[in-house]
């Protein structure tokens, strides 16, 4: 009997210590992918090249006598924005533009900005081009989708609560993010994205002269707005408040709130799109002036600012196709040419508030 039990002892010590040796294997197989993957294609991402590209920059740049590096103009948005300004043409800028990013993440990065990184930042730009803050284009569950990258500084507790996912699968997703995109390895067989990347800036190459201008068009306007480009169904004057996340409208007035308090000047910018995305736009019903009016009843209002530009580049090149990768994102000729027009505006005072009024 006695020695019944020191064998069935003896077995379970025997099934504990290769399971703690199976466990430990499992880890040493998932750390070792998640490394290839991490460097094979995590940082091959734009994201993080892009990253990358302002450290690179941010220790070039002339410091203050508090000894912080300074920079004139940082332009905030998605991927209008970054896709739009080619900061050589405008000195001392950087362009902090991500394709689909929420006004969520973009104030956790001008946090990180200006306390990480320790920035005097003279000027922002703030992309408010019509889809910027709508519902269908901000999704709870589209947040933090670079989660490894915003959780560098973003606190965990904060993401969890506003994507709504389990705080424990983020933080495992954090540390072995190949657990959240296995399906991406199939990248370290295929060359890394090879797009320029330029002080954020990406180049981008289409030529929308050359494309399907209207079924592109169509899916653009159904990914922004969640509906259907029919030139049969003409809707009543769409409510401003539909074109409008609150979530992403109060990250949007708090950086407002908090670039006021910093001393930093804000500068609102609409982006080029072409005139097929505006006609479908008409098309929609959507009130584009009784849009912009409660917009800024908000920024007036609720944040408390008073003084401000407004930068309105929505038509300038409805008549050049050529210059667009699609049919709201400028290629790297449009780029380079709203850039040198941006530039000349920046560099002559009056210019600033020429366009306060445009916006309908």
């Amino acid at each position: 009997m006695a020695e019944k039990k020191a064998k069935s002892a003896d077995d379970v010590q025997k099934f504990w210590l290769r399971s703690a040796i199976l466990v430990v294997l499992l880890i040493l197989v998932l750390s070792a992918v998640n490394m290839v993957y991490e460097e094979k294609v995590l940082k091959q991402k734009q994201i993080y090249r892009q990253e990358q590209s302002w450290q690179d920059f941010r220790i070039e740049l002339p410091m203050n006598e508090n000894g912080q590096h300074v920079l004139e103009f940082a332009f905030f948005g998605d991927s209008h924005a970054r896709d739009a300004v080619y900061p050589p043409s405008i000195p001392g800028s950087f362009n902090f533009g991500t394709s689909n990013e929420d006004y969520v993440e973009t104030y956790y990065k001008f946090v990180k900005l200006l306390e990480s990184d320790e920035m005097e930042i003279r000027n922002i730009f703030l992309e408010i081009d019509l889809h910027i803050f709508t519902p269908n284009a901000n999704k709870d569950e589209t947040l933090f989708q670079h989660l490894t990258y915003y959780s560098d500084f973003t606190p965990l507790s904060d993401i969890s609560r506003l994507n709504k996912k389990n705080i424990i699968g983020l933080w495992l997703v954090k540390h072995f993010p190949v657990l959240g995109h296995g399906g991406e390895l199939i990248h370290i067989l295929t060359p890394p994205d090879s797009t320029q990347i330029v002080l954020g800036w990406t180049n981008q190459t289409n030529d929308f002269s050359k494309m399907d201008r209207e079924l592109l068009t169509r899916a653009t306007i159904l990914s922004h707005f969640g509906r259907e480009d029919n030139e049969e169904i003409r809707e009543e004057n769409s409510s401003s408040v539909d074109l409008i996340n609150n979530r992403s409208i109060d990250y949007f007035l708090r950086i407002i709130r908090l670039a006021e308090s910093r001393g930093i000047n804000i500068i609102f910018i609409r982006y080029p799109v072409s005139k097929y995305y505006d006609d479908a736009v008409t098309r929609l019903g959507i009130n584009k002036q009784e849009h912009y009016e409660y917009l800024f009843s908000l920024i007036e209002k609720d944040a408390g600012l008073k003084s401000y530009k407004v930068f309105d580049y929505y038509d300038i090149f409805f008549e050049y196709q050529r210059l667009l990768d699609n049919t709201d994102h400028l290629n790297y000729r449009g780029a380079l040419e709203f850039s040198r027009i941006l530039n000349e505006d920046l560099s002559r005072l009056s210019a600033l508030d020429r366009t306060q009024n445009k916006l309908n």
